[in-house]
């Protein structure tokens, strides 16, 4: 957090937005709830999801019938594209996919035994995601926890699906209804120019209402694809994704404040709410997110929110400790000398 230190930097002389609202004791333990629930949606939800996929999904056919269909009779000699033919249609050229699954028919008895011919697809799959996986675990554990955004999880989603558009071996006309309505939110996902996102789009639709394909809109249709696809590439994404804090480290940064720190809350709501000592007893903090801080006073019955200024967004639990910090010595400092932000 290079740039958290930065901004730490600027927290002596800043003057803070401050708001007063409504007693939200209620809305704040509501607040909390959704957080969980939002942990518990995105953190949890993977591992269900397999759990169903295996126990419900023993097995998904996808062409392999028409593959073995065609491989039979590539085997029994005939060698006219035109006249071979599975259960999905006629083969694809150049069919060199053909060759593959003769190894995999010889292999399955004829297709009829799948699991035999899984089994070292399975274990090599199974060596390359375990390398994977523990490369990106020790990436992981070495970092501050953050939930991830939805925003990069349905980016993420999309782009994927957006690869497998540009590298599909056909593209068929019924392609173009399962990755269209992405295109937009991809190409305001790039640094692109206005114009060059309006010309992939026409490109595309213009690609697509073309039957029989030429050779043209094949062309400007992949040329349209890739630039998009390095575009997405060569983004910079820094300033579109801000990692959250999770409900966890809400509560944490919470007790920091209200035990750890001491007579901070207080200090918070004299200084930079410009509230009176008087009323000022008594404060606690209730919420603290990515933008501001909320005290409840008791006294006033009412919650006061101390934004964090150019310091936020604040997304780590370490770079929060220390946004926190220097506040409250900045309210220290200020009531030594009697004055509070208002002044």
């Amino acid at each position: 957090m290079a740039g958290g230190k930065a901004k730490g930097t600027s927290l002596r002389s800043e003057k803070r937005t401050t708001r007063i609202d409504k007693d939200v004791k209620k809305v704040s333990a509501t607040n909390k709830l959704l957080s969980y629930a939002y942990d518990l949606l995105w953190s949890y939800r993977t591992w269900v999801d397999c759990s169903v996929t295996v126990v419900v999904f023993v097995d998904t056919e996808i062409d392999w019938k028409a593959y073995m269909q065609q491989v039979t009779q590539f085997k029994n000699g005939e060698r006219d594209y035109l006249n071979i033919r599975g259960d999905t249609g006629p083969l694809v050229y150049p069919a060199g996919h053909v060759y593959i699954y003769s190894i995999l028919h010889w292999v399955t008895n004829n297709g009829q035994d799948i699991r035999l011919g899984r089994s070292p697809i399975l274990q090599w799959e199974r060596t390359k995601e375990t390398s994977v996986i523990r490369f990106f675990c020790f990436m992981i554990v070495r970092s501050e926890r953050v939930p991830i955004r939805v925003e990069r999880i349905v980016t993420s989603l999309c782009v994927v699906n957006f690869v497998g558009i540009c590298f599909a071996r056909t593209l068929h006309y019924q392609f173009y209804a399962w990755y269209f309505p992405t295109l937009p939110y991809l190409l305001w996902k790039t640094n692109m120019p206005l114009i060059f996102k309006a010309k992939v789009l026409i490109i595309c639709e213009f690609a697509f209402n073309t039957f029989p394909a030429t050779d043209v809109s094949s062309t400007v249709l992949h040329l349209s694809h890739f630039m998009l696809l390095a575009s997405l590439f060569t983004a910079s994404d820094e300033s579109k994704y801000q990692s959250y804090l999770d409900a966890e480290t809400r509560q944490d940064l919470t007790h920091f404040v209200n035990e750890e720190c001491f007579d901070a809350a207080r200090q918070f709501a004299m200084y930079y709410g410009s509230v009176t000592e008087e009323l000022a007893e008594g404060a606690k903090v209730v919420s603290i997110d990515e933008q501001e801080i909320v005290l409840r006073l008791p006294k006033m019955n009412f919650t006061l929110a101390i934004g964090f200024g150019s310091s936020a967004p604040v997304t780590t639990e370490g770079y929060a400790r220390r946004v926190l910090s220097g506040m409250s010595k900045e309210a220290e400092d200020g009531l030594a000398r009697g004055v509070n932000m208002g002044q």
